[in-house]
């Protein structure tokens, strides 16, 4: 993946793809007066920031808003893993890039998500201790694994989820969807 001098994160190698969970792409910041896609040279973007940006021409792009200060909520892990799980598994995507406005929350929660759903303890953090940092130092790093716990530990129900679509790769959910409903309703209201 291209490096310019703004890039800050961590690659992560899962199967066969490369994921790099990462700040916002400088040319595409608040403010920017650019807004364009400058050395992305990733196959599939998955946004989690505040504000939509413009999607690179030619790439897979998916966004979910995530406004920074908020808990994640089940509908966001939900939606998050069921991409990251069809790019990594099913289209055997080589280069993935995750972002958020910092690259040090969001991004790292949404990658702890998916490897707390879809691989066992040991082999997730396998994969986080293989990860290469890029443009900042392991002080400074946000480990995915870390954060995605302290979000289980206040929301233990998320735990179901994660789970029912580890045991069910095409998230179909039959089995679980009205445990995972009555589990969340406290939390989120009546959205079944």
């Amino acid at each position: 993946m291209g490096a310019g001098n703004n890039m800050r994160g961590a690659i992560y190698k899962v199967n066969e793809s490369s994921i790099f969970v990462r700040n916002r792409p400088k040319s595409l910041e608040i403010g920017s007066n650019k807004n364009t896609w400058n050395n992305e040279d990733a196959d599939a973007f998955l946004s989690v920031t505040d504000t939509f940006v413009t999607p690179p021409e030619g790439k897979i792009f998916v966004w979910f808003p995530w406004n920074e200060g908020r808990s994640p909520i089940p509908e966001m892990y939900y939606a998050t893993n069921k991409v990251l799980n069809w790019w990594v598994f099913y289209q055997k995507v080589k280069n993935i890039q995750i972002f958020c406005d910092g690259g040090t929350h969001r991004s790292v929660t949404v990658f702890g998500a998916f490897l707390r759903t879809y691989f066992d303890k040991v082999s997730a953090q396998e994969i986080v201790n293989k990860h290469i940092n890029i443009g900042i130092e392991d002080s400074t790093w946000s480990s995915p694994l870390d954060y995605i716990d302290s979000y289980l530990e206040k929301f233990p129900e998320d735990n179901l989820l994660f789970k029912a679509m580890g045991e069910d790769r095409l998230s179909r959910l039959e089995n679980y969807s009205k445990v995972i409903c009555d589990k969340v309703k406290g939390r989120y209201g009546d959205n079944s």
